[in-house]
């Protein structure tokens, strides 16, 4: 199932996640885990993370991304060959409308 359709059931099914971003990653997360990883151990860093008590996964991500951005040799050593892969990719895209990824 997609992460959107699992997303959509989630809040469906519960009030909570509606109002809790962190709330809905750490049950996304759980739900993730193959039975024998949900461990006590597992579920209190969850329950850690749903409360807010430690740094937001998407927090992290925008920092990485501004940092790298104003300082580029702290970014990956191929970075700059996707991106020139990317716009050629995205321009080949364009140019073929029927294109199927």
């Amino acid at each position: 199932m997609r992460v959107f359709d699992r997303v959509l059931k989630l809040l469906k099914e519960c009030d909570l996640y509606r109002n809790s971003n962190l709330k809905l990653t750490a049950r996304m997360w759980y739900n993730d885990l193959p039975e024998n990883m949900r461990t006590d151990s597992v579920k209190a860093f969850l329950r850690e993370y749903a409360a807010g008590r430690l740094s937001n996964a998407e927090s992290i991500r925008r920092s990485k991304q501004k940092i790298q951005e104003t300082m580029p040799e702290l970014r990956d050593p191929h970075w700059e060959g996707r991106q020139v892969h990317g716009k050629e990719f995205s321009k080949a895209i364009k140019s073929n409308p029927g294109y199927v990824l």
